[in-house]
């Protein structure tokens, strides 16, 4: 009876094993970047090591109901505290994404709980979020309507009366097949925004709201691809006094503004060893002629040093500078990628990066610098992906007008980054 006890046991446990799926996402990088100039005599270097260690599980509790979640120890900066210096039990460990997906038939998913999203090229909003996502398809269209909490600042009654404070995004993306080589897209967004105005005596509401609408086309012409998206931003204000006299409020101006953006993704293959990429970004700026301001982006360029997600640390980046994020940008980059071995792949990039228009600040300097980019990709052991690379930015004169060149953080006539991450996933 034991023994048969004991194999009854066995098979459940292994019945229920069988639904888990296990798995890990893992990178290690190493970079070096200099920080003020290329002078022997005066240069100072950026050295810098870190981890990340992404551990999921998946639980599959039958055809209908899957439960994923996902961890992240790191990013662990070597030698800091309080992640990795020496002695450091390090506090590095979060909740990336947990979530319930409810599939009713292969043609609809609803996802609830702290998950990922973004639009579809990482422009407007591209981050981890709590919220609920239905997804649906209808023979040549494709649905997605989400509901997400950014922020909540919880509730205040004032005067019996109850007002929300924080950040509501909703989503709705949309895409029509329209033949076999073209299909269409559209995606709206939009962002409501409560917090309290800060004033002496009187209680005061600031609601922002901000409209994304994106068209997009995607075409696939065998060894052509490209793929374009463009951003129209509206964003409206209104300040309403909830306690006091209303009569001694005076409403700073604060007026609607409209902004525009556009990326382009595209693809040529020329045979089975070579292919060409071009991307292009057009991103307004904020505080000038028009506004163009985006919640949550995560961009990718393509380029090591002027990209908000490159494989490198990304210390020094010059689209990062608070100056850059409010002045509109035009950045072309192309890309050559061979394919030397079956596990080996060179990249070659170039991209220039410019300001949209002349701005008055920086004495007609629109052209900021060129960026060159050396990469390889090297697969070991059908798991193990090792980037070395190696990326140039040679600023020009107008990037010196932009930049207080008499603060050594930051670079004057070269931004050089040499460094190496290695991917491992199963």
């Amino acid at each position: 009876m034991k023994k048969l006890l004991s194999i009854l046991i066995l098979v459940s446990l292994a019945m229920a094993f069988a639904q888990i799926k296990f798995g890990m996402n893992m990178r290690v990088r190493s970079e070096l970047q200099n920080l003020n100039s290329t002078d022997a005599d005066t240069q100072i270097y950026d050295k810098k090591a870190d981890l990340r260690f992404r551990p999921f599980v998946d639980y599959n509790i039958n055809d209908n109901l899957i439960v994923k979640a996902v961890f992240e120890v790191g990013d662990i900066q070597f030698g800091t505290n309080p992640s990795a210096d020496l002695g450091t039990d390090g506090i590095n460990t979060e909740t990336k994404n947990l979530y319930l997906s409810i599939i009713p038939n292969e043609d609809h998913k609803i996802t609830i709980g702290l998950l990922p999203y973004q639009d579809p090229h990482g422009f407007i909003f591209n981050a981890d979020v709590a919220g609920i996502l239905w997804n649906g398809r209808f023979n040549k269209y494709n649905v997605d309507l989400g509901w997400f909490a950014p922020y909540d600042l919880d509730e205040v009654n004032i005067n019996e009366n109850t007002y929300s404070y924080g950040t509501t995004f909703f989503a709705l993306g949309l895409t029509y097949d329209l033949n076999e080589k073209v299909t269409l897209g559209l995606s709206n967004y939009l962002v409501f925004t409560r917090e309290e105005y800060n004033i002496p005596v009187l209680t005061v509401n600031r609601d922002e709201v901000s409209i994304f609408v994106a068209p997009r086309v995607i075409g696939n012409y065998g060894k052509i691809k490209f793929d374009a998206q463009f951003v129209v931003n509206n964003r409206y204000y209104d300040y309403d006094v909830i306690d006091g006299d209303p009569a001694t409020f005076s409403q700073p101006h604060d007026p609607d503004k409209t902004g525009t953006g556009f990326s382009l993704k595209s693809s040529f293959e020329v045979d089975s060893k070579l292919s060409l990429r071009a991307n292009f970004l057009y991103r307004g700026c904020q505080t000038m002629y028009e506004n163009f301001e985006t919640y949550a982006p995560f961009y990718d360029t393509g380029l090591e040093i002027i990209n908000q997600t490159p494989d490198g640390i990304a210390e020094r980046n010059p689209m990062d500078f608070d100056l850059y994020q409010e002045l509109g940008v035009a950045l072309p980059s192309v890309f050559v990628d061979y394919k030397l071995k079956d596990n080996l792949t060179l990249t070659g990039g170039l991209g220039v990066f410019m300001f949209d228009q002349n701005y008055g600040k920086v004495s007609d300097a629109m052209y900021q610098g060129t960026e060159f980019d050396l990469k390889a990709k090297i697969t070991m052991y059908e798991s193990l992906d090792i980037i070395p690379y190696m990326a140039f930015f040679l600023p020009d004169v107008g990037y010196a007008r932009v930049m207080d060149l008499s603060n050594q953080d930051h670079p004057e006539d070269m931004i050089m980054k040499l460094g190496t991450t290695l991917k491992y996933c199963f």
